[in-house]
């Protein structure tokens, strides 16, 4: 709109060499610009929202053991129905850095425990295979063996994998599901989070065990690294070590 009044008041004119406008209404509606962020100052505001160092295993270790401790007869009910399957989400998660979507459409046939590894469909509908770090494979083996009792599953290959029951019935698990359980689980942990957030953990964490930009980004199905410099900028220990020299 700014550049079409601009035009009609400034730049074109009629047959009488006279301007279409003669007043340009839209110079005087403020048009917001969006303030610049140092890389630095972005990390600092994720940072709290990550499971760095023994916190991802922590994590884990209090949806599995003190999370039902506090809950009603209900609920309780409902988490133990749902425990392996919610763990081997946030474990998936935590441990490959695939994406809410990537998740929510990954069927039975996609899981390798052997290999460790998950096929997805990245943005732009290409396949790809998704390493998965080794901490995973319990609550996924977990899950896998009680998929079919809890969600009256066949395990034929082309099934979703993350299941719910409605109505009797078995559904695949939806993103708003997931996010759901993720700030459920993250919120009772003092450390409310979301799936995103989950996928920067890995992404911080890996970085910050191998230092290699490029596979940061293979992981996480990036064409390039350019998304991979903000989570160098993460708990930089180096630059606080070489400050503490000072």
């Amino acid at each position: 709109m700014s550049s079409l009044y601009k035009y009609l008041t400034v730049t074109s004119e009629n047959k009488d060499g006279e301007p279409y406008f003669y007043r340009n209404v839209i110079a005087k509606v403020s048009i917001g610009t969006k303030r610049s962020e140092s890389l630095k100052s972005r990390a600092k505001k994720i940072e709290p929202k990550l499971f760095l160092g023994n916190e991802t295993q922590e994590f884990l270790d209090f949806i599995d053991n003190e999370f039902e401790m506090n809950l009603s007869k209900r609920m309780a009910k409902s988490f133990e129905l749902n425990r392996e399957r919610d763990l081997a989400i946030i474990a998936l998660l935590l441990a490959s850095g695939i994406r809410l979507n990537e998740c929510v459409n990954i069927d039975y046939k996609d899981i390798n425990l052997n290999t460790m590894l998950v096929e997805v469909v990245r943005k732009g509908g290409h396949k790809d295979s998704v390493s998965i770090a080794p901490f995973a494979k319990p609550y996924l083996e977990q899950y896998m063996n009680v998929r079919r009792s809890k969600y009256q599953v066949t395990d034929k290959a082309s099934e979703p994998f993350f299941l719910s029951i409605q109505d009797k019935i078995p559904k695949r698990l939806g993103e708003r599901s997931i996010q759901k359980l993720v700030k459920k689980y993250s919120q009772a942990f003092k450390k409310p989070t979301t799936p995103h957030k989950l996928r920067h953990t890995l992404a911080t964490r890996l970085y910050q065990e191998t230092k290699n930009e490029q596979l940061v980004a293979t992981q996480l199905g990036h064409s390039g690294t350019e998304m991979v410099a903000l989570y160098t900028q993460i708990t930089d220990e180096e630059m606080q070590i070489s400050l503490d020299k000072l």
